[in-house]
Formats: C-alpha cells, structure tokens, sequence
C-alpha cells in the first residue's frame, strides 16, 4: 500500500471528525439553519462514510415535536427523514428506514403537500420492493404516479417511472419493465436532468440485455458509463460500471470483464449499498467459475451470501443457487444439500408473504370501503339531526307550521331510511365482489393441490420462459414425460387414498432426484412433467434412470401394504416449441407402454431402454 492510500483516508477521518465535534458542540435546541447545514453535511458524507452521515442526522432529528414547525422548517425535516431513511435502506436497515418514511407521510398529510406525499409513497415502496413485497410496492408507486401526473413535477414523475420499471424487473416482466424505463428516460431528458436520464437509461440497458440478449444492451451501457462520468455522477457511473461488468461476464469476454468488475466492487464497497456489494461479488463468482476457477467462484459467492442473507432477498435466492452448483461441482455435495434447503426455504418463504401480502391488502380495500360506508353513514346522521331540530324549532312558531314540520321530519327518515338500505346494499355488493376476486385468485394457484407440484398451468407458463431462455443462450432443454405403470390397478386394489399417497411420494422422489432448477409438475392424472434445462438427450435419459432406480431400491410405502412401483418414460428436445416437443415424449412414452411398460424411450430413437 503506497503512502497517497493510507494518508488519504487519515485526513478523511480527520475532517469527519471535525464534522461531528463542530455537530455536538451545536445547541440543544437546535434551530432550522442548523438544521440545513446538518442536512448538507449529512450529504457530503452519504457515499464515503454513512455512519458519519447517520449520526448527523440522528441529532437533527432528536426533536419530535413537529407540531410546531413552520412550513419551511417542515420541508427541511422532509428533507431529513427522507435522507436518513435512503441510508438505512443501503445498508438494508429496512424496519428503521420504513419507520421514517411512515413519518414522512405523516408530515406530508400535515402539510397538504402532493409532492412530499409522492415522495414517502416513494420511499416506502422501494424498500418494500427490496423486501421483495412486490404487490405492495407497486400500489405504493401508482399512487405516486396519480398524485404527480396532477402537478408539474416531471424530475419526481420520472423517478417514479424508474421505480414501477425496477419492481416489475424484479418480478421478471421484462416487457413492462421496458415500457416504464422508456418513459423515465424520456420524462427526465424532456425536464433537462441527464443526470437521472443516464440512471433510468442503465436500467433499460438491463431489460435490453433480458429480452435481446447482453450484446445488445453493451453500446447502451457504455454510453451511460460516458455520461455520468461527465456530469460527475458518481453513484450513476458505479452502477453502469457494475451492470457492463455483469453483462461481460455473459457475453464470455472475461478480461475486460476481469477490469472493470474489480473497479466497480471498489466504487461499490465505498458506498456500503448492501444490494451492490452483493450482486456484484456474484458476478466476479460467475466470472470465476466461467475460467474454472470454482474455489475462488466459492469465495466471491460465500462473500455475496453473506451480505445477502437474510437483507436482500431478491440476490439471495440466485446467490444460494449459484454456491450449491459450485459446491456440487467440487464434490461438496453435503454443503450443496444444505444450500440447496436453505433456498427452498428461502422460496417458501417469500411465497407465504406474497400470500399474506394480497391477503392483507383485500382486507385493506375491505376496510376502506367499510370506512367510507360509515363515513357516509355518520354525514347522513349529522344531516337528520340538524333538520329534526330544525323541525323542533319550527314547532314551537305554530301548530300549522309543526305539521308541515313534521311532515318534512317523516320524508327525511324515509329519506334517511332509504338511503341507509342503499348504503347497506352496496357494501354487501362490494364484500361480494372482494370474495369473487379472492375466489379468482386461489384459482390461479400455481400448485397442484395433492402433489405440491407444479400444475399444467404453471409448467405451460415456466416452460416457455425456458424455451426463451434456450433460444437467447443457445443451450440444450430436454422434456420427460412419465406415467405410472398399471395405477388404474393400484387403485382398483388398494384404494384412491392409496393412490393419492403414491402420487405423493412419487412426487417427492421426484423432487429428491432432479436438480432444484429443473420443472416438475403434474401434467394430468399419473402423468409427470419433467422440464429439464441445460440438458441434453443423454443427461435426461440418465436422470430418468436414476429415478426409476431410486423406485427399484425400495416400495412406496402406504397406509395399506408397501407398493411396488414403476414407470415408463418418454423423453424429447426442445428445438422452437414446447408443446411440440412435449407431444413427441407423449407418443415416445406411449411406445413404451405398448412394448413392455418400465421403459424409457428417447424420440427419434429405435428400440426402448429398459428400466
């Protein structure tokens, strides 16, 4: 280490220093200048030193009692509560960062303010987005949108564009992605901001890269990678820096890829963006394994989990996939299995909280719906009274004028009355409209019910993704295509609560004999579906002998007796359609069952393999 590295971090540290002292010999009270110099101070030391920056803002937040702030010194809180909450969010202190930004909405009711109220729905959407609470994100984001698109704010409209771009980039529909990354482009360059044009334009470089593959999106990110540098923005550069080195990783272009992989992890462990550092010691794990390097790609991974684990699930997953293949590789087969569980926990997880995500929110549409009903109710309440004591007040002028009284008191309860029944009505028509749409969506479950495979309708939808996939990175896909010999026999001897449980366990086999990125699923019946990506003819029909092995070595066991199980299996390529080639391992399969059963028959070939 030369003397310009160590002496510039000692008179960083100094000046840091001096910040904080200068900050702590302020008042106690501290006034709205101070404040603003904290927030600017605050600023300057996001990047380089965000514990410095958190306790700056620490201290010009300790005064809670907001109720008697001016509108400016309102803003400048705004201000704060948004900066501090951006900080935690990098460094994947999500709880802290919501509970600021569930105050910053707070404020922003109080000041009547659309633009503060965009920018906490902002800020409490991205971190639920990084949460991978995509649904809530999203509604978050919308109601940023409506709220901006009625005022002149297109540098915040655009940031919000990026933001539904981001979520639905997370949830894999690039198309859509595409379309809302566009408009941030267009909507920052047509308000002047380059800066944020060049940010928005490094996103849409990434779906690029999904949907027409890396070498496309390669001019785009250089260009962003030009700009910022430019312009002077750092964090912008440092992201294109680290989406170029990802992408050269993919095309194979290993030692421009090697440079400016190790420039961006240096840029990104400066900024302590948890998300960055992560994702980009995946990709130097990718780059590593590439060369055949697995040892060092075991490192760079087991460095990424670390800082993903438990912080940032949307890397999480794909780093936990990426180490159990490595490990796998190197014979570490127990470390593998253990990862390999750590995910499906990790996806089980992530599901149950998509579920109680929708459910929470129906029940949250319900609620507001309920409310409003009862606000509606307690206007009508307010208006009867008024007019019964009106009708009271009138009474007492003359007998003739308390008829006419009490005659307009009878037509406002029938009114009244009327008016409760519709009310009553409508929320009974509401309620059933909320269970219709619940009802709709269980019936979009992607599982089949007795097995936990995936249903033909979830296999159909993934399965395509695969073909895709296939076709951007030329790779091999192979279908296998099973069904149980002689089940209807099963059945007819044992009962259909015992062939439910030997689809249970054949499923289950199934799962314990197939990689975690294969498909599997239910295809109808006793038939199974097997997806296989990365697999050739030779590697599938090897995989359909080790799961009729595995169901040789030992009978499915049952509630009744032990039950001796085989099957016969059709196995086909993926050339351009998957439905084509699931057809050809239908009829492959069906050949097998009419020369012998507990067969495996590759299509396009001659004579069956027996099991």
């Amino acid at each position: 280490m030369d003397l310009h590295s160590v002496t510039a971090p000692c008179r960083k540290t100094l000046v840091l220093a001096a910040v904080i002292a200068l900050s702590l010999m302020a008042f106690a009270a501290i006034g709205q200048t101070d404040r603003a110099e904290l927030l600017e101070q605050a600023k300057s030391l996001r990047n380089d030193d965000p514990e410095a920056a958190l306790k700056l803002l620490d201290r010009a937040l300790a005064d809670q009692q907001t109720d008697r702030y001016s509108a400016r010194e309102l803003a400048t809180v705004a201000g704060l509560l948004e900066m501090r909450a951006a900080v935690q969010r990098g460094r994947a202190e999500y709880d802290a960062a919501s509970a600021d930004a569930q105050r910053l909405g707070e404020l922003a009711k109080r000041s009547n303010e659309p633009g503060l109220a965009a920018d906490a729905a902002f800020l409490q959407g991205s971190i639920e987005a990084e949460r991978g609470q995509f649904a809530a994100a999203l509604d978050r984001f919308h109601a940023a949108r409506r709220r901006l698109e009625g005022i002149d704010r297109p540098v915040e409209l655009a940031r919000i564009f990026n933001a539904i771009g981001v979520t639905h980039n997370f949830t894999g529909d690039q198309a859509r992605a595409r379309e809302y990354f566009q408009r941030a482009v267009d909507a920052a360059r047509d308000a002047g901001a380059e800066g944020a044009a060049a940010t928005y334009l490094g996103n849409l470089s990434l779906t690029v890269a999904e949907l027409e593959g890396p070498r496309a999106a390669l001019p785009m990110l250089r260009e962003v990678l030009q700009l910022s540098e430019e312009t002077g923005a750092e964090t912008t550069a440092t992201m294109a820096r680290a989406n170029l080195c990802d992408q050269l990783v993919k095309l194979e272009e290993h030692d421009e890829a090697e440079t400016t992989c190790l420039a961006a992890l240096d840029e990104v462990d400066r900024m302590h963006q948890a998300r960055w550092q992560a994702g980009i010691r995946l990709t130097l794990g990718h780059l590593r394994r590439d060369e055949g390097r697995l040892e060092e790609a075991v490192d760079w991974y087991r460095e990424a989990l670390a800082i993903a684990s438990a912080s940032v699930p949307t890397i999480e997953d794909e780093v936990l996939a990426s180490l159990s293949e490595a490990l796998e590789d190197l014979g570490q087969t127990a470390e593998a299995l253990t990862l390999t569980r750590q995910r499906v926990a990790l996806r089980d997880q992530q599901r149950q909280s998509e579920r109680r995500e929708l459910v929470e929110e129906l029940e949250v549409r319900y609620e507001v719906e309920r409310s409003e009903a009862d606000l509606e109710l307690l206007r009508l309440q307010s208006a009867l009274q008024k007019t019964q004591l009106q009708q009271r007040n009138m009474m007492l002028m003359a007998l003739l004028i308390g008829l006419a009284v009490t005659l307009l008191a009878a037509i406002g309860a029938v009114r009244s009355y009327w008016i409760t029944t519709r009310l009553k009505r409508d929320l009974a028509t509401r309620n059933s409209e909320l269970e219709q749409a619940v009802a709709e969506i269980t019936d979009l479950a992607r599982h089949d019910s007795l097995t936990g495979l995936f249903n033909r309708r979830a296999l159909e939808e993934l399965g395509q993704r695969e073909v895709n996939r296939q076709q951007r990175h030329g790779e091999p896909l192979s279908v296998m295509l099973m069904d149980i010999d002689y089940f209807k026999s099963i059945n007819d001897r044992f009962g259909h609560a015992v062939g439910d449980e030997v689809l249970q366990s054949l499923a289950a086999l199934l799962r314990e004999n197939l990689r975690d990125t294969d498909l599997v699923g239910r295809w109808g019946g006793e038939e199974f579906l097997c997806i296989l990506p990365k697999t050739d003819l030779a590697e599938a029909e090897h995989s359909a002998h080790r799961i009729q092995s595995a169901l040789e070595a030992a009978p499915i066991q049952t509630a009744g007796d032990p039950v001796r199980l085989t099957v016969t299996c059709g196995i086909a390529a993926v050339d351009t359609r998957l439905d084509q080639a699931i057809q050809r391992a239908d009829q492959a399969m069906y050949r097998g069952k009419h020369e012998g059963r507990n067969v495996i028959v590759v299509a396009g070939r001659g004579a069956p393999d027996p099991g």
